[in-house]
């Protein structure tokens, strides 16, 4: 989602604990520039001319301030360029540029997700001091942000550095921790963030997800320094940024609790009571069963497809249990008016490791909308949350968020749920089984 977006229909006084944090450093420094600085509308500008920065140690910081911030081609590899948060800004006393850079294989691998890199060149060193006070002001962050001790000596000789870790909550309610590192030298200042979704703050896998990112941070902070005229960094932390043993624990606020335990289920069936089941559930394609417990169909050939709830539902959350046989393609459904629309998620096993978000319309064919890499495999079982709310669409595996998808123009999300799968002549396809189980529908608050 682009910054623009984010300041426009998210990010009131009451919400700034559910901003994600991926947005947090572009927000700040539009705010202390625009406090520092009297004000000033930011505006774009076209340069020309553009090369690599020239320094000798104690001269102001010139150049095109891009060419001060790591390349893709430097970060791990399976990062990616978020470009709706990226690029230049310019203001009356310097510029500014941002790269915003994500890596979904790392949801599933307990790595950094999001790094988020910030440069600035000030016209005069006053305005970057005022503005690196500013920024290492952890009272200025959402959630829980402290200052933790980081000495110069013990990192560079830059002018000034400062290191703050954090807790968050997003708008989807996904517990996330940051660390940001942020330095001054001369005219100019960067800052690195490197955050992760957790279970829970106080759980050994946090505890242990904190430890590495305060790792990570430094290492890609190594990115910028190379690029100044200051002493190159020493023991640079090296990726992974050490071991995770600590297995997450499972969110059972919303989807691993005793159905009888949840107020306000719109819809559930754990597929232990057959009749319950058959009178629920509509199949609309393939010879559907149960099976050790759970809803299984296989497709030979053509497809399986099966709906339950009502048409009626709006703004809900879908949570379910998810393992295939055989194939490829697994399918979940939101937003289903039989005969005139849904909304598909196609969850594809290796080789194709994905996860596809489509609007259906009969008659009009399949619109794609999202896509992410997400490493799933066979035979082995994996929780899905899809979250519907206004226009938006979220999908978490295991309890870690991997898609995100908004359109102030989409078609309604109301309506039924559904579950399904394809045989498919693809590479790794042909036939196709999958089981599904736990089927939980709760409304959003």
């Amino acid at each position: 989602m682009s910054l623009n977006k984010w300041l426009n229909t998210e990010f009131t006084p009451a919400q700034k604990k559910a901003v994600i944090f991926l947005t947090v450093i572009a927000i700040v420094m539009f705010i202390v520039v625009c406090v520092v600085i009297s004000g000033d509308l930011i505006k774009s500008r076209n340069l020309t001319n553009i090369s690599n920065p020239t320094l000798t140690k104690n001269a102001l910081v010139t150049g095109y301030v891009k060419d001060y911030l790591p390349d893709i081609s430097e970060l791990p590899t399976g990062f990616v360029l978020v470009e709706s948060d990226s690029g230049l800004s310019t203001f009356d006393g310097g510029s500014l540029y941002q790269l915003s850079y994500t890596n979904t294989d790392h949801l599933l691998n307990n790595r950094e997700v999001n790094v988020l890199y910030s440069a600035i060149i000030a016209d005069d060193i006053t305005i970057a001091q005022e503005m690196y006070d500013g920024l290492s002001d952890p009272l200025i962050y959402p959630g829980v942000t402290t200052r933790q001790p980081f000495l110069i000596s013990g990192f560079t000789n830059v002018d000034e550095v400062a290191l703050l870790s954090g807790q968050d909550v997003t708008e989807l309610n996904t517990n996330a921790i940051n660390y940001t590192l942020i330095f001054r030298y001369q005219n100019a200042l960067a800052a690195v963030i490197v955050s992760a979704p957790v279970d829970s703050f106080d759980t050994q896998y946090a505890t242990q997800m904190d430890a590495r990112l305060k790792q990570a941070v430094v290492y890609y902070a190594s990115l910028i320094i190379k690029r100044f005229p200051v002493q190159p960094l020493a023991n640079i932390p090296q990726p992974p940024f050490g071991e995770i043993t600590a297995e997450k624990v499972m969110d059972l606020s919303q989807s691993e609790q005793p159905q009888s335990l949840k107020p306000g289920v719109l819809f559930s069936d754990d597929f232990e009571n057959p009749d319950f089941t058959l009178s629920q559930w509509k199949p609309i394609a393939g010879n559907w069963e149960i099976i050790e417990g759970a809803y299984y169909c296989r497709a030979d050939s053509f497809w399986c497809f099966s709906l339950a709830g009502s048409p009626d539902m709006v703004n809900y959350t879908l949570s379910l249990d998810i393992k295939g046989r055989q194939g490829v393609d697994k399918f979940v459904y939101v937003g289903s008016i039989e005969g005139q629309k849904f909304y598909q998620l196609k969850f594809r096993s290796d080789p194709y490791n994905d996860l596809l978000l489509t609007l259906d319309i009969p008659g009009f064919g399949s619109t794609l909308l999202s896509t992410v890499q997400v490493t799933n495999y066979n035979s082995k079982w994996y929780h899905m949350d899809v979250v519907t709310k206004g226009n938006s669409i979220a999908v978490f595996i295991d309890h870690v968020q991997v898609m995100y998808y908004e359109d102030p123009n989409m078609l309604g999300l109301d309506g039924q749920i559904g579950v399904g799968l394809q045989y498919s002549d693809a590479i790794g396809a042909g036939i196709t089984s999958v089981f599904f189980d736990n089927v939980v529908v709760y409304p959003n608050p």
